[in-house]
C-alpha cells in the first residue's frame, strides 16, 4: 500500500512535520519508489515536486506553510520508476490547479476508453485522476463537486469487479476544497483511509483543521476516524467555519 495524506486549515501550517511523518510510516513499510508534495496558501499552488526516489532519502528541504498539502509516497503496482509517474499529480483544470494521489489500482485501458485528456505517464493513477476532472467538467462550488465524485464513486463501485479494482483510495483537492475516497474491493484491512478534524485551543491561536491520511499520524493519540469502506468526505471553509460533508457510496 502506498501512504499518502493531506491537510486543509483555516490558517496556514507548518508542514515538514507532515512529511517527516509520512516519511518515517513509509520507511517502515517500504515505500520506496518514489514520492511527491503540493502545498497552497489560499488556493494558490506555491510548492510542487516530485521525485522517483524514497522519501526519507529527499534533500533537506524547507516546507512552506501551507493551509492545503498533500504528500504521497508511492510503492509502484503499474508504470516505472520514475519522475511521471510519481504521485501526487497536478493538472491545470477550468482554471484551477488540482492536485491529485491515489492508493490501489485499476483497469487502466477501460477507463480511459473515452477520455478527452491524455495521460503523460504510465499508471493507472493518473488515468483515474483524468477520468474524475472529466466527471466534474463545469462544476465550481464543493458541494456541486461532491455530488458528482459521489456519483463516480458510485459508478466504481458498480464497475469494481469489471475494473478489477483493488482499490481506488484517493486524495484530491483544488486548494481550496478537500475530497478523499475510501473505496476498496479488495482487502478492506489493508486499502484504509483515517479522518482527524480538529481545533487548537487556547492559549494557543484558535484555528480549525482537518486531515486525512492511510494511516494514524502521530498528531495527537485521539480524534482519529477510521471511515468506512466506500465513503467520501469534502472539507471546506466558509469563512471561519469548517465544512464537514460524508457521503456514503
Amino acid at each position: 500500500m502506498c501512504r499518502m495524506a493531506a491537510v486543509i486549515s483555516m490558517e496556514p501550517l507548518k508542514t515538514n512535520a507532515l512529511v517527516g511523518w509520512l516519511s518515517d510510516l513509509a520507511l517502515n513499510r517500504n515505500q520506496c519508489d518514489g514520492w511527491g508534495f503540493a502545498a497552497y496558501l489560499r488556493s494558490n499552488l506555491i510548492l510542487y515536486l516530485r521525485e522517483p526516489t524514497p522519501i526519507w532519502e529527499r534533500p533537506p528541504l524547507h516546507f512552506p506553510k501551507a493551509d492545503v498539502a498533500v504528500v504521497h509516497a508511492r510503492r509502484a503496482s503499474e508504470g516505472s520508476i520514475t519522475f511521471l509517474n510519481s504521485h501526487p499529480f497536478v493538472r491545470v483544470f477550468q482554471g484551477k490547479i488540482w492536485t491529485f494521489c491515489h492508493n490501489g489500482s485499476v483497469n487502466k485501458a477501460m477507463l480511459q476508453e473515452n477520455l478527452k485528456a491524455k495521460p503523460i505517464g504510465e499508471t493507472d493513477s493518473e488515468v483515474l485522476f483524468l477520468y474524475i476532472l472529466e466527471s466534474i467538467e463545469g462544476l465550481d462550488k464543493p458541494e456541486e463537486i461532491l455530488e458528482a465524485l459521489s456519483e463516480v464513486g458510485r459508478e466504481l463501485k458498480g464497475r469494481k469487479d469489471e475494473l478489477k479494482i483493488s482499490a481506488v483510495n484517493f486524495i484530491l483537492t483544488d486548494g481550496s476544497a478537500l475530497f478523499a475516497l475510501r473505496g476498496a474491493r479488495l482487502r478492506e484491512d489493508w486499502f484504509t483511509l483515517w479522518l482527524k478534524d480538529a481545533e487548537t485551543l487556547p492559549p494557543r491561536r484558535p484555528y480549525k483543521y482537518s486531515i486525512v491520511s492511510s494511516e494514524p499520524l502521530p498528531l495527537g493519540a485521539k480524534g482519529w476516524e477510521s471511515l468506512p469502506n466506500w465513503t467520501l468526505i469534502g472539507r471546506w471553509f466558509e469563512g471561519e467555519e469548517l465544512v464537514k460533508r460524508e457521503v456514503d457510496i
